[in-house]
């Protein structure tokens, strides 16, 4: 099976939805007979870890949102894609292969305060046709998935959880007293818990 994954999360500095992009390309590279593909506007950093497990197939385009509504679609159908996995929540709105939306919060909708405006641009237009389209809502908590069903109860059908984890070659927890009182003090003011 050919899975093709929006990589834009991976363009800039590693945040919490690279992160997971980058985990969700490794484990379904593990699995038999799944060749991945790794798919955005503009060049992958050189640095990328696990980078030959996946093909990369990279566009100069200065807009990803203009990309992944343009020039993906066909792009995805040249490569024979199977399945688009579009780990920014927002897929494109024509095209035929079908993809899955990881929906990692609906905040762009219910706390539109918290986003940018390029944030917003490019999630609010697009997400109702997003809401139709996708075959299926990879929600990464019961939360966002009770949050979804309930503002868009069309979509219960599609939608499963699969929570976030921890790698633990990325995340490890400290195990000497010190280390751990030096990451309380910075991270949590000195208290136990964050």
């Amino acid at each position: 099976m050919k899975i093709a994954i929006d990589s834009r999360a991976l363009l800039s500095e590693r945040t919490g939805i690279g992160t997971y992009t980058l985990a969700i390309a490794r484990g379904l590279a593990a699995r038999p007979g799944a060749r991945i593909g790794l798919f955005a506007p503009r060049p992958l950093p050189r640095s990328l870890e696990g980078a030959d497990a996946f093909s990369l197939h990279t566009d100069h385009h200065p807009f990803g949102i203009v990309w992944l509504q343009s020039t993906l679609p066909q792009r995805l159908a040249r490569w024979g894609a199977d399945v688009l996995v579009s780990a920014l929540t927002i897929g494109p709105a024509r095209g035929e292969i079908p993809y899955v939306s990881v929906v990692h919060d609906l905040t762009p909708l219910t706390h539109p305060e918290w986003h940018s405006g390029r944030t917003l641009l490019g999630f609010v237009p697009l997400w109702e046709r997003t809401v139709e389209r996708a075959a299926l809502f990879l929600c990464v908590s019961d939360t966002t998935a009770r949050d979804l069903v309930a503002h868009y109860p069309e979509t219960a059908p599609r939608v499963r959880v699969a929570r976030n984890g921890v790698d633990r070659d990325f995340f490890c927890p400290a195990e000497e007293p010190a280390a751990l009182q030096r990451t309380r003090q910075r991270y949590a003011a000195g208290r136990r818990r964050l």
